[in-house]
C-alpha cells in the first residue's frame, strides 16, 4: 500500500492543498490544470473580503480584430469553495463539506492584472429567492495575441455579508477551469446527409442543412411532417413539436470548457464533498448512513478503484480511495480521501498518475452534479454543432469535427504515460487528423490526456480541433448533451448555471424550470444522456459533427466511455 503524498501549497502537480486557518488571514490554494493552468499565491483578506491570486496558463489566444478570424478567445473560469474551520472533519462529525463562495456581481469590485480582462458569471441561487449571485469570474486576454500568459495580482471581492461570514475563520479552495468563448451568430445544423444518424436538416428530404439564426422558439418536424420553411427536420419523439425559446440553441454567445473533465478535476471535486454526498456519487460506497463503517462493494483488498467501481484499474481511470487496508473505511463521519494512482508502482498523486487524462466512467447524473458544483451547465446538442462548425460556416456532407471529410487515423499508443506531457501516437498531420477511437490504444484502451494534440504550432486538422479551438470534441470520452429528441429536456431546460451546492440538487437546480416533479434528474434521465462526438471505443462515424446516433433514447448509466464538459450561458 502506498504512503499518501505530502500535500503542498502552490504546487503545479499536487493540487489538493491542505488549508490552514490563521485567524483573520488565511492562505491556501487549489491548483487545477489541464493545459498547465496554475493558480498560485492565494491570499484571503477578511478585512477587505477579497481573495488575491496569480494565474498562468499555456496555449492561450485571442482573435477578435482581424477579418476572417474566429472572433473568439480562451480564458479561465475561477471560482472559490470554502468551509468554516469548525466544520473540518476533526472538529465536526457531520462534516458538511465545502460550500460555494458568492462573489460581487459588480465587475469593478474585482481587480484583474495588467493585460487581462474579466467577466462575472452569475447564477440564480434558489435558497435566496432567485437573487443573482456571482458564482465565479472568467479571466482572459484583454487584447489579441497567442502563447502563454501570466497574470499577477488579481483580486476577487467576496460577498461575505450575504453569506453571513464576516469575521469567520475559513478554509478556501480556489479552482480554475480552462474555457473558450463562443461568439454569437447563426450557424448550420446538419450536413445534408440523410443516414441512420437522423441528422438535422432544412427540408423534408433531408438534403440540406438548416441555418439557425436566433434563440426564438423553433418548430421541429419528423420525416413526412411539416412544410418547407416552417422549421427544422430531424428525429424526434413526436411528428411535430416546438423547441421553446429558453432552450439554449447556440446563436447567443456562451463559454464552453476547453477540455473534457480531467481525473484531477473530478478527484478534487469528490474530496470537497461531505461524506453523504460522496456516497451518493461514488458507485462503490454501499452505505448511506454516516457513523457506520462503510462497506465497499466488489473488493476486499486495499486498492479501491472508486470511480470505475472495480477491483482493479480499469480503462485508464486511476481515481481510487486512499488509506484503506480492508474492505471497510473507518471514521464514516469523515470525508473519504480520493487520489490519482494510474501508476501503481510509485506514490499516489505522483506526476504520472493520470491527473490530466479525461475522466471516464461518469454517468449523465455524475456530470450534472459536477457541473452544479462548478456553477456551470450541460451543453445542448445544438451548442455542440455550433462549437464544432462555427458561425455561418457552410456544412459539408459527412464532415468531421475538425472541418474535413477525410477519415482520421486512430491512436494506438502513448508516451509519457499518465504525465502532464502524455502524447498519443500516431500524431495528426496537416491533412489527416488523429483521434482516440476504435478501441485500439495499447497496452490499455481508454481516454488519453485532454488537449494533448493542441500545441503552439498545430493547425485545426493536425490538432483534430473544433472551429473555435475546443479540444477533443471527437473521440476520447462521450460528450453528454441535453438533447432535443425527447419532450422533457425540450420543454424544461433553460441553460441556467448551477448554484455550486450539490446538497440542494434536484428541483433547486436552476436549469430545471418545471418545479413540479422529478427535479433536474428528470431532465437528466430523459435528455442529458444524449451523446455526441463519439469516444475511444466507437468507430469514426460517431466523430462527425452532425452524427446523432447516440441521441435517442437517453442513457443514464456509467460506462468506461462516459465523460463530458460544461458550458456557461
Amino acid at each position: 500500500m502506498k504512503n499518501m503524498k505530502t500535500r503542498l501549497l502552490n504546487s503545479r502537480l499536487a493540487k489538493w492543498a491542505m488549508p490552514v486557518c490563521t485567524g483573520l488571514m488565511m492562505t491556501a490554494s487549489l491548483n487545477t490544470h489541464a493545459n498547465n493552468v496554475v493558480i498560485s499565491n492565494v491570499a484571503l483578506n477578511m478585512t477587505s473580503s477579497t481573495v488575491g491570486f496569480d494565474i498562468a496558463w499555456d496555449n492561450s489566444w485571442r482573435n477578435t480584430t482581424a477579418a476572417g478570424q474566429t472572433q473568439n478567445f480562451d480564458g479561465v473560469w475561477v471560482f472559490i469553495k470554502y468551509r468554516l474551520c469548525s466544520d473540518r472533519p476533526a472538529s465536526n462529525v457531520s462534516n458538511p463539506g465545502y460550500k460555494h463562495a458568492w462573489l460581487s456581481t459588480t465587475l469593478s469590485d474585482h481587480t484583474f492584472a495588467s493585460g487581462s480582462a474579466g467577466q462575472v458569471g452569475t447564477s440564480l441561487v434558489p435558497s435566496i429567492n432567485g437573487t443573482p449571485r456571482g458564482m465565479g469570474v472568467f479571466v482572459y486576454r484583454a487584447s489579441d495575441g497567442t502563447g502563454s500568459v501570466s497574470y499577477v495580482g488579481n483580486s476577487l471581492k467576496w460577498d461575505m455579508v450575504s453569506q453571513g461570514l464576516t469575521g469567520a475563520n475559513l478554509d478556501i479552495l480556489v479552482n480554475a477551469i480552462e474555457m473558450v468563448y463562443i461568439p454569437s451568430g447563426g450557424f448550420y445544423l446538419g450536413d445534408g446527409v440523410n443516414g441512420s444518424s437522423s441528422r438535422f436538416a432544412g427540408d423534408n428530404g433531408f438534403a440540406t442543412s438548416y441555418l439557425l439564426n436566433s434563440e426564438n422558439a423553433l418548430n421541429l418536424f419528423n420525416s413526412g411532417s411539416g412544410t418547407a420553411g416552417a422549421g427544422m427536420w430531424g428525429s424526434f419523439d413526436a411528428a411535430t413539436s416546438v423547441l421553446p425559446g429558453p432552450y439554449p440553441k447556440g446563436t447567443a454567445a456562451f463559454w464552453t470548457m476547453k477540455y473534457e473533465i480531467t481525473q484531477e478535476q473530478y478527484k478534487v471535486y469528490l474530496n470537497s464533498l461531505s461524506r453523504v454526498d460522496q456516497i451518493a456519487r461514488v458507485p462503490g460506497l454501499a452505505s448511506t448512513t454516516p457513523g457506520q463503517s462503510t462497506a465497499l462493494t466488489n473488493t476486499t483488498n486495499s486498492t479501491i478503484w472508486s470511480v470505475s467501481n472495480s477491483a482493479s484499474l480499469s480503462s485508464r481511470n486511476g481515481i481510487r480511495i486512499t488509506g484503506v487496508t480492508t474492505g471497510n473505511i473507518p471514521n464514516a463521519y469523515q470525508s473519504i480521501i480520493f487520489v490519482n494512482d494510474l501508476n501503481t508502482s510509485n506514490a499516489e498523486n505522483s506526476t504520472d498518475d493520470g491527473q490530466t487524462i479525461a475522466c471516464n466512467f461518469l454517468s449523465p447524473s455524475d456530470l450534472v452534479f459536477y457541473l452544479d458544483w462548478s456553477a456551470l451547465a450541460p451543453m445542448t446538442e445544438l451548442q455542440f454543432e455550433k462549437i464544432c462548425r462555427g458561425n455561418a460556416v457552410t456544412s459539408s456532407p459527412n464532415e468531421f469535427v475538425w472541418g474535413s471529410t477525410s477519415a482520421p487515423v486512430a491512436y494506438t499508443s502513448v508516451s509519457g504515460t499518465g504525465t502532464a506531457s502524455e502524447l498519443a501516437s500516431p500524431a495528426g498531420t496537416t491533412t489527416t487528423a488523429a483521434a482516440n477511437f476504435n478501441n485500439v490504444l495499447s497496452p490499455s484502451t481508454g481516454p488519453v490526456r485532454v488537449g494533448q494534440a493542441h500545441r503552439a504550432s498545430t493547425g485545426r486538422i493536425e490538432a483534430a480541433s473544433s472551429y473555435y479551438g475546443v479540444a477533443d470534441m471527437a473521440g476520447n470520452v462521450n460528450e453528454f448533451c441535453v438533447g432535443i429528441y425527447s419532450g422533457t429536456p425540450r420543454a424544461y431546460f433553460n441553460g441556467a448555471a448551477g448554484d455550486g451546492d450539490v446538497t440542494t440538487f434536484g428541483t433547486n437546480w436552476p436549469g430545471y424550470v418545471n418545479g413540479q416533479s422529478g427535479g433536474w434528474d428528470q431532465v437528466g434521465n430523459s435528455g442529458i444522456g444524449d451523446t455526441r462526438g463519439g469516444n475511444f471505443i466507437d468507430n469514426n462515424t460517431f466523430l462527425k459533427i452532425s452524427d446523432r446516433s447516440g441521441t435517442a433514447p437517453g442513457f443514464t448509466g456509467r460506462t468506461a466511455k462516459g465523460g463530458g464538459r460544461g458550458v456557461h450561458n
